[in-house]
C-alpha cells in the first residue's frame, strides 16, 4: 500500500464481485465498478489466490478425455498438447481436474549413455523417438546432464583479427551491450542475446554468417508486451574468449578496451554500432517549434566510460557522464549514462557508426531510420542559413 493511502476494508459483496467478474472481464472492469485502485485489487486477488487465464473455455470430447486418462501419466503435458493440438494451460487444468499426474519413468544407465552420445549431435527429436520418451522428458534429462545440441559457431571470426568480419564485430558489440554470458550448472558456457521479435528477425541473418546459433521465440501473453527471440550458443571457446576480454563481469575494472585494441581499426565502427543499438537510444522532445534531442547510452552505475570518452575524443565530440544512485526503497537499480546533448554531435557519431549501412544492412533498421530523420531535419533547418553546409 502506498504511503498516505488509506487501508480498504473489503465487504463480502465486493469479494464476491471480484470472484465472479475478474476472471471473465479483467482488472480494469473491476477497478471501474468497485472504484478501487489497481494495487488494492491485485493485493486482494493475491490473497484470494485468484488467477486469470488467457485461454477460452474448451469443450472436451469424450475421446479426448479418454486419451488424456490413458496417456497423460506416461506422456506428460507437452506430448499430450502436441498430439491433441490443445493449448498447454487447458491440458494441465483438465489433468488436474481428473487428478492425473505425470510420472517420469526412471532412466536406465543405457538410456543415459545413449543420450550423452547422441543428444549433442542428433538432437532431442531423434533421441525421443529412439528412447520412446516424451520431448519434455528428453529436454529435462539433457538439462540435468548439461547437454546441448552441438551448434557450431566459428570462434575465429570473433577472436582472430585477420578473420574478423563486419558481422562478427557487430555481434561482439551487441553482446557487450545486451547479451549475457553464464556458466552455471544448467547453462554451462552459455552466450545469449534476447531482443524483441521485430528487431531480432532481421538480425538472424547477421548471426548466421558466423555459424549455427540456437534460436527460440517466446510469445508474450500480455498484449502490451512484445514477443521476443532469443539467440544462444554454448560454445566453450567463444565463452572463454569473451571472459578473457572483459565480458563476464562488466564492472568498473572490466572494460572492452582490450578487445577494441584487438579489432582492426577499419571495423571498430561496427562494434560501436552493435553496442549503441543494444544499450543506446536517441531522445527527441518537441515543444512548439523548438526541438531538443540527446543520444544516451546506458549501463550500470559503476561502468567505466573511458572507452567511450576516448572514442568521442577521436571524433572531436564532447560528452557528459551522468550517474544515478537509486534510493534504498526504490525498485529501480542505480545506473549511469554517457550523453551527447548537441544535435551536431549526435549526427557526427551516427555518421561514424552507420558508415556503409545502406550497403551492409547490418543492424536494427528502425534506429538507422531515426538517425536519418534527425539528419534530414538538421539539414533543412540550417541549409536556409548556411546553404554551403551539408552534414
Amino acid at each position: 500500500m502506498k504511503k498516505g493511502e488509506k487501508r480498504h476494508i473489503w465487504t463480502q459483496e465486493e469479494i464476491e464481485f471480484l470472484k465472479i467478474n475478474y476472471v471473465k472481464y479483467g482488472i480494469k472492469y473491476c477497478m471501474e465498478n468497485l472504484n478501487l485502485s489497481r494495487t488494492k485489487i491485485k493485493g486482494k486477488l493475491s490473497q484470494l489466490k485468484i488467477r486469470r487465464t488467457t485461454t477460452e473455455p474448451y469443450n472436451w470430447s469424450e475421446s479426448e478425455i479418454e486419451f488424456l486418462k490413458d496417456n497423460y501419466v506416461s506422456l506428460g503435458t507437452t506430448e499430450c498438447c502436441r498430439i491433441l493440438k490443445i493449448k498447454r494451460d487447458v491440458v494441465r487444468h483438465k489433468a488436474k481436474m481428473l487428478k492425473l499426474t505425470y510420472k517420469q519413468p526412471k532412466w536406465s544407465s543405457d538410456e543415459i549413455k545413449f543420450l550423452i552420445e547422441n543428444y549433442p549431435i542428433k538432437g532431442p527429436t531423434y533421441c525421443g523417438e529412439k528412447l520412446n520418451r516424451s520431448m519434455q522428458g528428453i529436454y529435462f534429462k539433457a538439462m540435468t546432464l548439461n547437454l546441448h545440441p552441438d551448434k557450431k559457431v566459428d570462434v575465429t571470426l570473433f577472436s582472430d583479427p585477420n578473420k574478423m568480419t563486419p558481422e562478427s564485430v557487430y555481434i561482439l558489440g551487441l553482446i557487450y551491450a545486451d547479451g549475457s554470458i553464464r556458466n552455471g550448472i544448467k547453462s554451462k558456457y552459455c552466450i545469449n542475446v534476447t531482443l524483441i521479435k521485430k528487431d531480432m528477425e532481421k538480425l538472424l541473418l547477421v548471426f548466421n554468417t558466423t555459424g549455427d546459433w540456437s534460436v527460440k521465440e517466446y510469445k508474450k501473453l500480455n498484449p502490451n508486451h512484445s514477443d521476443i527471440i532469443s539467440v544462444t550458443t554454448f560454445n566453450k571457446d567463444l565463452f572463454n574468449f569473451l571472459v578473457e576480454y572483459g565480458y563476464y563481469n562488466k564492472s568498473s575494472t572490466d572494460t572492452p578496451d582490450k578487445l577494441l585494441d584487438l579489432i582492426p581499426s577499419n571495423l571498430k565502427y561496427q562494434w560501436m554500432r552493435g553496442y549503441f543499438e543494444g544499450d543506446g537510444c536517441i531522445m527527441v522532445n518537441q515543444k512548439n517549434n523548438a526541438i531538443n534531442m540527446s543520444l544516451n547510452i546506458a549501463s550500470h552505475y559503476n561502468q567505466n566510460w573511458g572507452f567511450m570518452e576516448n572514442m568521442f575524443d577521436e571524433l572531436n565530440i564532447k560528452c557528459r557522464i551522468q550517474r544515478n544512485l537509486a534510493p534504498k526503497d526504490s525498485s529501480r537499480g542505480s545506473n549511469s549514462y554517457v550523453i551527447l546533448t548537441k544535435i551536431l554531435s549526435v549526427i557526427i557519431f551516427c555518421d561514424y557508426i552507420y558508415e556503409g549501412y545502406e550497403t551492409d544492412k547490418i543492424g536494427i533498421h528502425r534506429k538507422w531510420e531515426r538517425y536519418q530523420k534527425i539528419k534530414t531535419f538538421y539539414n533543412k533547418k540550417y541549409l536556409n542559413k548556411f546553404p554551403d553546409v551539408t552534414i
